[in-house]
């Protein structure tokens, strides 16, 4: 499902933790990012503007990690190591998006 448009160009961290993931994150990554950067108010591909929570936000990220991730035994680590992703930035994001 599409979300939001990303404009090329769009300045990402990607994942800004210390594990440094790379590879399957990515894209849910930017996308966290852009939807942080605006405070949930983004352009959808009709555009038109959608509001999301910071909620919304985290569960986007949520959503777009396990649609990324690989087949097999690696992909029920990568599910957990997802959700653990995901309680991170619930934990831990509310200071990056009162940043102004």
């Amino acid at each position: 499902h599409e979300i939001c448009r990303i404009p090329a160009g769009f300045t990402t961290d990607l994942a800004s933790d210390p594990l440094d993931r790379r590879g399957y994150w990515d894209y849910a990554s930017v996308v966290h990012d852009w939807l942080y950067d605006n405070k949930g108010m983004v352009e959808d591909f009709n555009a038109r503007t959608r509001l999301f929570s910071r909620a919304e936000c985290d569960k986007v990220f949520l959503l777009v990690m396990q649609s990324t991730k690989p087949s097999g035994w690696f992909g029920k680590l990568h599910s957990v190591k997802n959700y653990l992703d995901y309680l991170v930035v619930r934990i831990f994001g509310q200071s990056v998006w009162d940043d102004d």
